[in-house]
């Protein structure tokens, strides 16, 4: 996944709006058959928006935003190799830097998940096949996704990565109606 550019504004000591980063996001985290850039989360609303720090420079995945906050990230998944094995490296690591793996039906295929979010995703290259428990949805570059805390799993039929952006607000636990 090439690195996205991410401009953060700020507030100088002048009162003056200035640039306070320009330059990829310190929160890149490969998994190997995907990679996660997270660009920015808030723990709440309303949001300090000149708050020290920045909060995308973690050395963790937090699935989900926290309780009444959201976050914003880019992720690609690359072309499935029609294994549905995994390798114990690739789990350990895995294990050690994703949390929300209780989200997750299997510990060992972290693609089947639900999370307590309302999501927005777009396909913004590459194809990408969202499944769920009743059928699956071909994605193209464009393609919006409006994720409401149901179980799905993502996977790329293509022989080129897949990258896409998410924007995902903390909800109430889903219905199982």
């Amino acid at each position: 996944m090439q690195h996205v550019r991410r401009i953060v504004t700020g507030v100088n000591d002048a009162g003056k709006s200035c640039v306070v980063q320009d330059g990829p996001s310190p929160g890149l985290l490969d998994f190997g058959s995907f990679v996660i850039q997270e660009q920015w989360k808030v723990n709440g609303l309303p949001v300090e928006p000149n708050a020290p720090g920045d909060p995308a420079d973690v050395d963790r995945y937090f699935l989900e935003p926290p309780a009444g906050g959201a976050k914003f990230c880019f992720f690609t998944i690359q072309p499935d190799d029609g294994s549905t094995e995994m390798s114990d490296e690739k789990l350990a690591l895995i294990q050690e830097k994703y949390v929300g793996l209780e989200a997750h039906d299997d510990p060992d295929d972290v693609s089947w998940h639900r999370t307590e979010t309302l999501d927005f995703i777009i396909l913004m290259s590459g194809e990408m096949i969202l499944d769920l428990d009743e059928g699956e949805v071909h994605l193209s570059p464009g393609d919006v996704v409006i994720q409401r805390g149901t179980r799905h799993a993502w996977r790329n039929p293509g022989n080129v990565p897949a990258t896409g952006a998410s924007i995902m607000l903390s909800a109430r636990p889903a219905s199982d109606e």
